[in-house]
């Protein structure tokens, strides 16, 4: 049997709530955020990001969160992009700016009207906190 703690439910209803705050609409002014947050401790980054598409920009609010995949090596990172209105089919391939970072990603489906799932590889747009690795000598 599988159990979770209480601190990791009321993490997940919390992440769950903020998906779609009770009277907003994602992607309007109301559930804008600081320019400067950062991923959470636990990895997550929600907050105001500008998905670049060709020579358009759409300025939305992305909720993202990644790995080290242990097979490739790579940080493959993934979420969800909130109101955003392509005019006509969206395109494949965007570039997702939050501050000065950037990083490229593929539009993997629509989950609604105006949000859709992003996923990418390497650097994510949102900065990651340090970890310190020590290395013994052999």
């Amino acid at each position: 049997m599988f159990r979770l703690s209480s601190r990791h439910l009321t993490a997940a209803r919390r992440r769950a709530a903020s998906l779609n705050p009770p009277g907003s609409q994602p992607g309007t002014a109301d559930d804008e955020l600081a320019d400067d947050q950062l991923a959470d401790d636990d990895g997550i980054y929600d907050g105001p990001a500008t998905v670049h598409d060709g020579d358009r920009s759409h300025h939305t609010r992305a909720r993202l969160t990644g790995r080290i995949d242990p097979i490739d090596g790579h940080y493959h990172w993934q979420g969800t992009v909130f109101g955003i209105d392509f005019a006509g089919k969206p395109p494949p391939r965007v570039v997702i700016a939050i501050g000065d970072r950037t990083a490229s990603a593929r539009l993997t489906e629509s989950l609604s009207r105006s949000t859709y799932s992003v996923v990418g590889v390497g650097a994510p747009p949102f900065e990651l906190e340090w970890v310190e690795v020590e290395v013994p000598l052999l």
